[in-house]
């Protein structure tokens, strides 16, 4: 009955933060005057959280659900294939974040996670752009310099500001975020707080 109501608990509070991750994806802004089609919302952060709280596969199901939402009340451009991209690279950050901080549950573990995270996200942004995003949205294909300075300028800065942006966001947050998961005293230990390593 108890390990019912434990994953009971944990879909229900891994909903609320899909749920506002989905709310977040209706503000989003440009980074690079260069690129002003690369966009950062703040959407990653919810699934970073639901990532450290509940683990690293509770944290790329919340970014699988959340992309399902998004096309299906939002629509896409791509006809969804943009949401399969954008689950490869923001799942792999999460992952990735989340695996460092299961087993380092530090404040230095959170900021390690996160960045090993952003690392990891932008080879893999740079595939899928290349293989996907590229021919989808430049069917005619992209200048050569163009696209040199897109690949291999753009997508890594792009994408290692954002991986910044949802790191400090996430990590702020997270104490407040797990201090309400938290609140039923029953389940605190299955949900880590951060603190400073000692």
């Amino acid at each position: 009955m108890v390990n019912i109501s434990k994953k009971t608990n944990i879909i229900v509070k891994a909903a609320l933060l899909l749920t506002l991750g989905f709310i977040l994806t209706y503000f989003e802004f440009p980074i690079l005057p260069a690129f002003p089609w690369l966009k950062v919302d703040l959407s990653a952060v919810p699934v970073l959280l639901s990532g450290f709280a509940f683990g690293p596969l509770v944290g790329v199901g919340v970014e699988i659900l959340k992309n399902l939402l998004v096309f299906t009340i939002k629509g896409s451009a791509s006809g969804g294939v943009g949401k399969i991209a954008n689950i490869i690279v923001v799942g792999s950050y999460v992952f990735a974040a989340s695996m460092v901080f299961k087993k380092f549950k530090t404040r230095k573990g959170a900021i390690l996670g996160a960045l090993l995270g952003s690392v990891v996200m932008i080879p893999l942004a740079m595939l899928a752009n290349y293989y996907i995003l590229i021919p989808l949205y430049f069917p005619g294909g992209m200048e050569a310099e163009m696209l040199r300075s897109y690949l291999f300028y753009g997508i890594p800065v792009f994408n290692f500001i954002k991986g910044m942006i949802i790191s400090g966001v996430g990590i702020l947050f997270y104490d407040r975020v797990a201090s309400l998961i938290n609140k039923e005293a029953r389940f605190q230990k299955s949900y880590p707080k951060l603190h400073k390593a000692v």
